[in-house]
């Protein structure tokens, strides 16, 4: 089994291979092994992702979740609207299975999530409101 680890690209560059060249682009990810990594390392072309990348994004994800999310609105949800909190359960697996690999899709599977929990919030606050939910 290959160990690979996942690089953010900070400058566009090419690689030779023997069938060819392929081209990468700074913002974007690539996985290689260690070994292969360091000379790009090394010349300021790709830069090591680690855990505290991802965490540090899910971790800001979720503060500014915490901001607005109102009690109750999952309870709320489970019970009213179980398509909507079964689709809330499939963005978080995706999360789980997306910590550690391409960056981009995290973050956007991050938003996601945020806006997913804004739409469940503001469902929740509207019918709340008219129907005494709190009461």
């Amino acid at each position: 089994m290959r160990n690979l680890s996942t690089y953010k690209i900070i400058e566009d560059f090419k690689i030779k291979f023997q069938n060819g060249e392929k081209e990468f682009f700074k913002g974007g990810t690539l996985e290689l092994m260690q070994g292969k990594a360091v000379g790009l390392i090394k010349c300021g072309k790709i830069a090591g992702l680690k855990d505290g990348e991802f965490l540090s994004l899910h971790k800001y994800c979720m503060q500014k979740l915490s901001k607005i999310y109102i009690s109750g609105t999952y309870e709320f949800t489970e019970n009213n609207s179980p398509d909507l909190s079964q689709k809330l359960g499939d963005i978080e697996t995706k999360i789980d299975g997306q910590w550690g690999k391409d960056i981009k899709v995290f973050q956007e599977t991050l938003d996601d999530y945020f806006n997913h929990n804004l739409k469940l919030i503001s469902i929740f606050k509207e019918r709340s409101e008219h129907e005494n939910y709190y009461a």
